[in-house]
């Protein structure tokens, strides 16, 4: 994993001095010792999207096409991938065997969800119809970004997702329903197919950071509180599976979201399915974002010691309850200690 990161540096900054010097620049000795959160700075540093360093081919594109012209004839069995496993008998004593439908890389796409997808298409597009109107109002207008990308929510589960989905409906957005074990693989082809589209799942990042705008919402607390806060909500967590960052968000959003870049997510995805071996084992993070501006955050800077770890702490574990990463032994202490406080 470290090796194809930098070559993935080499190429996104060039073959010279500067990509040698990047890892001084941030005090790291060795490539070895880079981790995600590492990786995020240096990018946020030089403004160089992280995907481009874990995406990026270093394929080149040409000596593949003649390969694949060399191809004649391609044949696949699909038992194990496309199928159960499982077998079916008719009356008659005949045996068949069950497969799932995949079209494409389209399993488990409605065609409700394939019709908006077609929407997106005659968008980027620019055709003028009357479904281009009505994407230019429904889509276009709330949710393009400031760099121009039309930015297409999503939800892989609306149950697990709500308050997400919730969040983003309430401002008007919408939220396309897309699951299915080749989503990730396939959203890629739709966003290197269609030129300013994006497509983001809904729990990725805060709304305001999803669709980024040009305005910025202040921040109530100084660059002093949040240094006084960040250690007391780091030490409730596991420091190697969840970074703690402070946002400038609205009030109304939740004090605490627990979220996962959806690049990273894709790559894990890629990776169960057998399609991310050259990452290497790719551990699972999170990051855990604390809104700057919601009145139970301001509140904790009025309390210190033992009340303010408590306060923490139950905002800490509902966030990663809400995202159904409390489990096991933390979820149990949560229970018992919110039957504690029923009268």
């Amino acid at each position: 994993m470290y090796r194809y990161f930098i070559i993935s540096l080499s190429f996104v900054f060039g073959f010279s001095a500067k990509s040698q010097t990047i890892l001084s620049d941030f005090d790291i000795d060795s490539v070895q010792e880079l981790s995600i959160f590492d990786l995020e700075a240096i990018c946020d540093e030089y403004e160089v999207p992280l995907e481009s360093l874990l995406f990026k081919s270093i394929i080149i594109e040409s000596d593949l096409r003649k390969k694949l012209n060399k191809i004649k004839l391609l044949i696949l069995d699909v038992d194990g991938v496309m199928t159960d496993g499982g077998m079916l008998f008719t009356a008659n004593g005949d045996e068949q065997k069950k497969f799932k439908d995949f079209a494409e890389y389209g399993g488990g796409i409605s065609k409700k969800d394939l019709e908006a997808l077609a929407e997106v298409d005659v968008l980027s597009r620019g055709a003028p119809t009357e479904v281009d109107t009505e994407i230019e109002e429904k889509i276009k207008t709330l949710q393009t970004d400031k760099d121009e990308k039309i930015v297409c929510l999503y939800t892989s589960n609306e149950e697990e997702q709500y308050s997400f989905v919730k969040k983003a409906k309430d401002r008007g957005y919408d939220v396309l329903h897309l699951a299915g074990p080749l989503m990730s693989h396939w959203l890629q082809k739709l966003e290197s197919t269609f030129e300013n589209v994006t497509f983001t799942r809904v729990d990725s990042d805060s709304l305001d950071k999803l669709i980024k705008k040009s305005e910025d919402i202040p921040s109530k607390l100084s660059k002093e509180d949040e240094e006084k806060l960040k250690p007391v909500f780091e030490d409730t967590l596991n420091k190697e599976k969840f970074m703690v960052q402070f946002e400038s968000m609205s009030e109304d959003e939740a004090p605490i979201i627990v979220t996962q870049p959806e690049f990273m997510r894709r790559m894990m995805e890629q990776q169960r399915m057998g399609g991310g071996g050259m990452y290497g084992a790719f551990p699972e993070m999170h990051h855990v974002v604390v809104n700057a501006n919601h009145p139970k955050v301001g509140a904790l800077l009025e309390k210190d010691g033992d009340d303010q770890k408590v306060m923490v702490k139950q905002l800490t574990d509902l966030a990663l309850l809400g995202q159904g990463l409390l489990k096991g032994e933390a979820l149990n202490s949560f229970i018992e200690r919110n039957m504690e406080q029923i009268a």
